[in-house]
């Protein structure tokens, strides 16, 4: 059995678990109601200032092919674990769109980072 670093442990725990998640419609409805809207050529980003720092990725439900959805939220869990010692404090829900399921990491993060940038969505 492979004994994993004491620093891979630490970043599994600190990363995408359930406290940093939106998990109920009031909070939704409350993001889409109140918040701001920064649109990119891949991502939508729903903005809610507020106390904690929470995310929720949405895909259209339409979209055929599990595998590739899936590999989008994970590439966006980890630009967002990456992201999130920077960005400001408040509810995230994080749209993709059909074409985000076709690119490149580096194009996806970059698309997240022009859209952080121009929201000014990182902490001053």
């Amino acid at each position: 059995m492979i004994k994993l670093s004491a620093e891979y442990e630490m970043e599994k725990k600190c990363g995408f678990g359930k406290k940093k998640r939106i998990t109920t419609d009031k909070e939704i409805k409350k993001i889409f109601q109140e918040g701001k809207v920064y649109s990119g050529a891949y991502l939508k980003i729903y903005f809610l200032d507020g106390d904690d720092q929470k995310f929720s990725i949405r895909l259209q439900s339409h979209i055929k092919g599990g595998y590739r959805r899936n590999r989008f939220r994970r590439r966006l869990r980890e630009i967002i674990r990456d992201a999130s010692s920077v960005l400001r404090s408040g509810l995230y829900i994080i749209w993709g769109r059909k074409q985000a399921l076709d690119i490149d990491y580096q194009r996806l993060k970059e698309d997240f980072e022009k859209l952080a940038r121009g929201g000014d969505l990182w902490r001053n």
